[in-house]
């Protein structure tokens, strides 16, 4: 009989995951014991502290990335290291999506079942912590300026209308970047550093992404002029083209990045939350995760 702490976000998406809750847990009767954990405003590694997780053999994620990257971190901050799965039903699910993980009744019980536990890598933003994306530059504040409505009516496509509005107004984020073998200062437009090979719902940004391997995706694009900009946009998000002489692509398991020029923009995003503010350390935490793939 299998313990599972399934923890679930209300609020993300369409907050429609509590009306599968009885499917889910009906699937997994004869085989399990269930315990909810429904996410609100209080500090959940704390709550992790106070919990006997030693009890549990399997969690379960409900929610989009931000909602994993909450629990993940609370996971590592307590040093748990119990398998885990991740139900998409989040506005944004990339990392879950990367790993082809679905949120389908029938599909879950089955990898849990029948399926296989990986080690994942994650990563550390000076005090904070992420499983897919750490970004700063256009990307940053487009998350955080969209609005819910939009959010949960239209999923990606309405960061992606929000971006266009913002394109113009975007200044240049000037950066010193030491990777730990070469340090570099350079305008830019925009920068993520992904575990996985997608972000902003895009897949397949790198063809050299490993989830296990304890390194980082740095893809950046240079600041320049406004149709520069955007053709660095659809060359790394559709044609997936990374050699471009405007586009920056290196992999590392470290970054130690300041800003040093006058954009008033001080502060990151990591899985679609508001992150550091700069200077920002980024470190891979290598080979602690567990997750249940098929």
């Amino acid at each position: 009989m299998k313990n599972i702490l399934l923890i679930y976000n209300p609020k993300s998406g369409d907050g429609n995951f509590r009306l599968e809750l009885d499917n889910l847990i009906a699937n997994f009767q004869a085989g399990a014991i269930f315990t909810l954990l429904r996410l609100g405003e209080f500090d959940l590694a704390e709550r992790f502290s106070l919990m006997e997780m030693d009890r549990y053999d399997i969690i379960m994620i409900a929610g989009g990335d931000g909602t994993v990257s909450w629990v993940t971190e609370s996971m590592i901050i307590n040093d748990i290291k119990i398998p885990f799965y991740i139900i998409p039903v989040g506005t944004s699910n990339d990392f879950a999506e990367y790993m082809r993980l679905s949120a389908e009744t029938g599909k879950i019980y089955d990898i849990i079942n029948n399926g296989k536990v990986i080690s994942v890598d994650a990563g550390r933003a000076n005090d904070n912590y992420f499983i897919n994306v750490c970004a700063g530059g256009f990307l940053t504040n487009v998350p955080h300026s969209t609005d819910d409505e939009m959010k949960n009516r239209l999923g990606n496509l309405a960061y992606y209308i929000r971006g266009i509005q913002e394109l113009p107004k975007i200044n240049p984020l000037s950066l010193r970047i030491d990777t730990g073998k070469d340090v570099f200062e350079e305008d830019l437009f925009l920068f993520l550093i992904i575990n996985s090979g997608r972000a902003g719902g895009f897949n397949d940004l790198s063809p050299l992404t490993d989830i296990s391997d304890g390194k980082f995706e740095f893809i950046a694009i240079k600041y320049g002029k406004l149709y520069e900009m955007f053709n660095g946009l659809i060359e790394v998000f559709i044609n997936k083209n990374l050699s471009g002489e405007n586009i920056i692509h290196l992999q590392s398991d470290y970054f130690y990045i300041e800003n040093v020029g006058d954009n008033l923009e001080q502060h990151t995003d990591i899985d679609g939350e508001r992150g550091p503010d700069y200077p920002v350390e980024v470190r891979s935490i290598h080979d602690f995760l567990r997750l249940y793939v098929k």
